[in-house]
Formats: structure tokens, sequence, C-alpha cells
């Protein structure tokens, strides 16, 4: 059983959760990304860099929860200390591929992620939220 640390909903998984680093890879093994399903919402949670060399990772992830079909994704990038401009692109692509199927997407971001977010124009493209409970209570009140 898996717990969503964000709404404390429990599931027990249909299909192996994507996590990173690989084993295989050692070109960033501080990265990770954990995906959590809960009532209605998926948290993807990432900590480390987002860079050329893990954003690629990042997406296919990304990619694979929403074959999961929640009426929420939520990125959660609090422990992100750094992100280049294939980390913005995959954002992008998330809010492109949840637009297309009708879902929402939220982003919760730390002081230097909004800025950067900012200055790129982008605050204004996701829904932000600066805790992941906030992000997650968006959901059930939608509901």
């Amino acid at each position: 059983m898996l717990t969503c640390p964000a709404c404390g909903s429990t599931w027990s998984p249909r299909r192996p959760l994507g996590t990173s680093p690989f084993p295989d890879d050692d070109s960033n093994d501080s990265f990770t990304v954990n995906v959590f399903l809960g009532d209605g919402h998926t948290l993807i949670s990432v900590s480390g860099e987002i860079d050329i060399s893990t954003a690629v990772r990042l997406r296919d992830i990304a990619l694979a929860a929403l074959d999961d079909e929640p009426r929420r994704i939520v990125v959660d990038l609090t422990d992100v200390g750094f992100m280049d401009s294939t980390g913005l692109a995959v954002l992008v692509l998330m809010r492109r591929k949840t637009t297309a199927r009708g879902l929402s997407l939220a982003v919760v971001s730390n002081p230097r992620l909004n800025t950067m977010l900012r200055v790129s124009g982008l605050d204004q493209t996701f829904e932000m939220h600066t805790e992941v409970a906030s992000a997650v209570r968006a959901v059930d009140d939608a509901m």
C-alpha cells in the first residue's frame, strides 16, 4: 500500500510507479521523481536538478502518470534546486497534454523557481501554489 503525502489517500499500485534515478544511470544521483496516486489527483514530486541530463526521465515519468487518468496533476518542485530550459519544456509539454485531455495541472514551486517562472512568463500559464496541500485542496474544492 502507498499513501499520498498530501491527502492521505492509500492505494495499491496497478503498475510500478516512476522513480528515478535508474540503477544503470549515474548521470545525476541526486535527482528523484516519485509519483503518488491520490483521490482524483496524481502528485509528481521532484527533487534535485532538472537539466538536460534529467529532463527526459522527468518527461517520461510525468507522461506515464497521465495513464492513470487523474482529474488533476500536481507537480511538486519545492525540492528542486535548479531547472534549466529543458525542465521548462517538460512543464509546457505537461500543460499541453493535460489540457488536451481535459485535466487540470498545478505547479507547486519554491521562491527560486517562482522567479524563473515569472521572468519566463510561465507563471501565468500554470496554476501556481506554494504548498502541495493547497494544490490538492483545489481538487477537492472543484469536486
